[in-house]
């Protein structure tokens, strides 16, 4: 039988102790029962929006300047992809795999809050790529203003099997890592890309390491 996880993401709250033991002892991470059913709710709403037609940021209107512009119904869940193709553009030296983990933990917890209109694929996706010991290549240097969106989207980025990942010391084509570890791509529906990248995980990751080793 697989390990049992040791920590479970409820959304309402991440210790940084928790944090330091996933990013850099590799805990073992779920998703709590209730978080699940929270991401779900959230869902439910974006799917609503969906099937009535209703306009909303992000999901049927483009991002930024394009905000005035309606995306057409057969290219809703390309815009997700796109939304992180776009925006994984970050550069400079690449962030260690300790604060790529805390990262990917910090936003699989704020997912698991409920409010992203992400599906729980989304946050499975992430928590599925930290027991698996796949860390993402993501440069270190990239804002959009609203947040570490380019950063993000640089795990955004692998967990759609593009880009590069990091997996047990060996840097290999994101596809690759993810094939090794018995992982599949992530397929993106609409508003899950943006929910996805759209955070400060990046830095509130670097800075609770930051902290945990200023004590």
């Amino acid at each position: 039988m697989p390990p049992e996880p040791e920590l479970e993401l409820t959304g309402h709250g991440l210790a940084l102790e928790s944090i330091v033991s996933v990013a850099r002892e590799r805990t073992l991470v779920a998703l709590h029962s209730d978080a699940i059913a929270r991401i779900e709710a959230g869902r439910a709403v974006v799917e609503r929006y969906l099937a009535e037609g209703r306009e909303a940021y992000g999901l049927t209107t483009g991002l930024g300047a394009r905000v005035g512009i309606r995306v057409s119904e057969d290219a809703l869940a390309d815009v997700s992809l796109h939304t992180i193709r776009g925006r994984a553009n970050a550069v400079g030296p690449r962030l260690p795999a300790d604060a790529v983990r805390a990262a990917m933990l910090v936003r699989a917890n704020g997912i698991a809050c409920g409010g992203s209109g992400a599906r729980p694929a989304v946050a499975q996706a992430l928590v599925a790529a930290l027991n698996a010991h796949v860390e993402p290549v993501v440069p270190g240097i990239g804002s959009t203003g609203a947040g570490d969106l380019c950063v993000l989207a640089h795990i955004g980025l692998a967990l759609i099997g593009e880009g590069e990942a990091q997996s047990r010391g060996s840097v290999l084509p994101a596809r690759e890592a993810l094939a090794r570890a018995g992982l599949a791509p992530l397929a993106l529906a609409p508003k899950d890309g943006l929910a996805l990248i759209n955070a400060t995980a990046a830095s509130a990751a670097c800075g609770a390491l930051a902290l945990h080793d200023a004590r």
